[in-house]
């Protein structure tokens, strides 16, 4: 949650590696699953690519490191992240940050 009343919260998805059609990351702009859903996103890959995303959208972000990645934008001023998995394949994860107001970056 933003301490601002809506402000923007961008989400970057730094690293993902989630077994394909069994474990997902759903990503919702508000504060519960009945919000809009921004992302629904399974599989592996790093960096991840749009091939990812299975609903919803995201733009690429390339900053001057190395590792490009890609950001999601809330802008209710919530931002929920619901990560489902069940118990058979073991993957390394996901790896998000975020940052509230500004401007995408790209």
């Amino acid at each position: 949650e933003s301490e601002t009343s809506n402000a923007t919260i961008f989400l970057r998805l730094n690293d993902f590696a989630l077994e394909c059609n069994w474990d997902y990351l759903y990503i919702f702009d508000g504060d519960s699953v009945d919000a809009p859903l921004l992302a629904t996103l399974s599989g592996s890959t790093k960096p991840v690519n749009v091939s990812n995303v299975l609903f919803g959208s995201a733009y690429s972000v390339d900053d001057d490191d190395d590792d490009a990645g890609f950001e999601f934008v809330a802008k209710s001023g919530f931002a929920l992240i619901y990560f489902y998995s069940d118990l058979y394949v073991t993957s390394s994860g996901f790896n998000l940050s975020f940052r509230i107001g500004g401007c995408p970056r790209d």
